[in-house]
């Protein structure tokens, strides 16, 4: 079946943008911006869509390291501590090694840390990025009790003969 679709056939109306998958037409929609009542234009690489990067309310990133991490050994690495009265959502979570590596991540309350929330591997000296689609997947709030609040994420060196250097960037918002 052939892509766009006719719309009231029976006089040659308009053709409508379509794309077939599998027998079945989906309509192909442009987007376009503006406020109510205003067509900016649509989007394109010259014209993007604004995104206000500045509705983040207090983003914070974190490197933590590790040099020298055992052959086959793990170790924890942490975000800060979220503020009080706070809420953290993750954002990014990048994490790098010298050998090939295991990452699990964890969100931690009162310093015990909750069932794994995801798991992702690394190859020795490339970055591995675990995809978060949106702020409120992963997210962790201030207990008010005493012990660690905050996201954890756990490297495992996969190499059995040498130590590694590993790396973990986090950015989270606190709402």
């Amino acid at each position: 079946m052939a892509d766009n679709v006719q719309l009231n056939t029976g006089v040659g109306g308009a053709i409508a943008a379509a794309d077939e998958i599998a027998g079945v037409q989906y309509q192909r929609v442009k987007i376009i911006h503006g406020i109510d009542g205003v067509n900016d234009g649509d989007v394109a690489r010259v014209n993007p869509l604004p995104v206000d990067v500045h509705a983040l309310v207090a983003p914070k990133a974190v490197l933590a390291t590790s040099v020298g991490l055992a052959a086959g050994a793990s170790i924890d690495l942490d975000s800060d501590q979220i503020a009080s009265g706070k809420t953290g959502k993750l954002l990014m979570l990048l994490v790098c090694a010298s050998v090939p590596c295991k990452a699990v991540l964890q969100t931690v309350t009162n310093g015990v840390p909750s069932a794994p929330r995801a798991t992702f591997f690394g190859l020795a000296g490339r970055n591995a990025m675990l995809p978060i689609p949106s702020k409120h997947l992963y997210q962790i709030a201030h207990s008010g009790i005493a012990g660690f609040d905050g996201f954890r994420v756990t490297v495992t060196n996969l190499d059995n003969s040498n130590a590694a250097d590993v790396y973990a960037n986090i950015a989270y918002d606190e709402v």
